[in-house]
């Protein structure tokens, strides 16, 4: 039972400190946008039609929602745009640019749009419609370099070895908890034997020693 529980406790810490450390194969090559999560921004009344804009975890900035589409609903689809133009490694983050136009400002990847900043977003965030095209510019700059570093195969490199490392110990711990256990088995092998009685010599008798067929003594009859 003891060694029971200690394999599973070193299974357990295996699936624990080393499934999160294996790379997945997707992220050895471009790999498509990745779900993005959005979330509310709950505070006074004028933040309850905001939403944030994530990606890969990544918080980048706040949106708020228009008539066409609510600020969750906003802030999925420029996540994705973003995350799509980071996974293209052709794109150059240095290629970003901001643009004025009769509806925002708008943050563009080479001539893709990635989103458009309204008036609405700057009192948002207390600036400016510019200063606030410009933050969120900077912010998806160094989201893309950042998504793009953590997929370099040095880094998926470094994540393998450090996997590797965790699981070696590991696995020596478990060799030395069972060794343990074989030695304590051995010396409680060992006591048990030292701790019984020793058993009673026999005694061999030769023809003759006794009864009738004894040289030395004449037969009883």
């Amino acid at each position: 039972m003891e060694n029971r529980f200690r394999l599973l406790l070193i299974a357990a810490l295996l699936a624990t400190f080393v499934g999160p450390l294996v790379p997945t194969p997707a992220c050895a090559q471009a790999s498509p946008p990745p779900d993005v999560a959005v979330s509310s921004d709950e505070g006074g009344t004028a933040d309850l039609d905001a939403a944030t804009v994530r990606v890969d975890g990544h918080p980048l900035f706040r949106v708020r929602g228009v008539p066409s589409l609510s600020a969750q609903e906003r802030a999925r689809a420029i996540s994705r745009r973003i995350a799509k133009v980071a996974a293209d490694p052709a794109f150059l983050p240095e290629s970003l640019s901001v643009s004025e136009t009769p509806a925002g400002t708008q943050v563009l990847a080479g001539s893709f749009p990635l989103v458009m900043f309204t008036d609405a977003d700057g009192r948002l965030e207390r600036l400016t419609r510019p200063q606030v095209a410009v933050h969120g510019l900077t912010r998806i700059r160094d989201v893309i370099l950042s998504y793009r570093q953590e997929r370099r195969p040095p880094s998926l490199v470094r994540s393998s070895l450090v996997a590797v490392g965790v699981t070696v110990v590991l696995l020596l711990i478990l060799a030395a908890l069972a060794w343990g256990a074989a030695g304590s088995s051995a010396i409680s092998r060992n006591s048990s034997r030292r701790g019984s009685p020793p058993s009673s010599p026999r005694t061999s008798s030769w023809p003759g020693a006794s009864g009738c067929g004894a040289r030395s003594a004449p037969c009883c009859g």
